[in-house]
């Protein structure tokens, strides 16, 4: 999200910004077509990789911190619990042991007590693609949660995400486990999401080629953004 000047009077700062359509959360309510989803996904999927580049856990990626603008590209916001880092943030490397955040979108290690890195990132984002592709939050309370931790695929004789949505696609339901692994070093991050089935179409063509050529990364202004936050350090 783009800065565009800054005011101030006797009281107050002001940041003029982009104005945008909505967030996310709001148009969970349409039919969403799958093209335009898997496009939203590739873009935040993108836009958390940027984050990380810059030093930065965002923390708390929910339908509701993601807006839509009239372009129908999607841009993350809402840095209030971010973590900064004063170099780019790598998996397998623990940051931060604080819990912020929203309950129902929170990895496990954040609710362990333990530090934690930047796929918790990817962990929210997985709870997000679940509300895209079945119009529902995936762990809305803590019970759901310890249910997922606890499920025995074999056991069962089915995953845990086709038991609560049983029309998931295969490549939906590898997206949904890679992105919601327990283990966060085996967890989804853009490496893997990039070649994912779910991102080709029948033409062999992938979601994450054309976000890239319709829209380079922009950036401007994130720096100003960032330093006037109340992120965590």
């Amino acid at each position: 999200m783009d800065c565009h000047g800054v005011f101030q009077d006797e009281g107050s700062v002001y940041f003029a910004m982009d104005h945008l359509r909505s967030d996310m959360h709001s148009l969970l309510v349409e039919k969403i077509h799958p093209r335009r989803m898997k496009k939203w996904i590739a873009q935040m999927a993108l836009g958390i990789a940027a984050l990380h580049d810059m030093g930065i856990i965002h923390r708390d990626i929910k339908p509701e911190n993601v807006l839509v603008d009239r372009c129908d590209n999607v841009r993350i916001f809402d840095y209030g619990t971010a973590y900064i880092h004063n170099k780019p943030v790598r998996r397998g490397r623990k940051y931060s042991q604080e819990l912020v955040g929203t309950r129902q979108y929170l990895a496990p290690e954040f609710l362990s007590g333990k530090s934690y890195g930047p796929t918790v990132d990817y962990w929210a984002l997985g709870c997000t693609v679940f509300d895209l592709i079945a119009g529902d939050i995936l762990f809305a309370n803590d019970d759901r949660l310890w249910e997922y931790l606890e499920w025995d695929a074999a056991a069962e004789g089915v995953s845990y995400f086709r038991w609560r949505r049983p029309k998931l696609s295969e490549a939906e339901e590898d997206l949904l486990s890679g992105l919601l692994s327990r283990d966060s070093r085996t967890r989804y991050t853009l490496d893997e999401l990039r070649v994912h089935p779910y991102f080709f179409d029948s033409k062999g063509r992938n979601v994450f080629d054309e976000v890239l050529r319709e829209s380079a990364a922009d950036t401007h202004g994130w720096s100003l953004f960032f330093s006037s936050s109340n992120a965590s350090h």
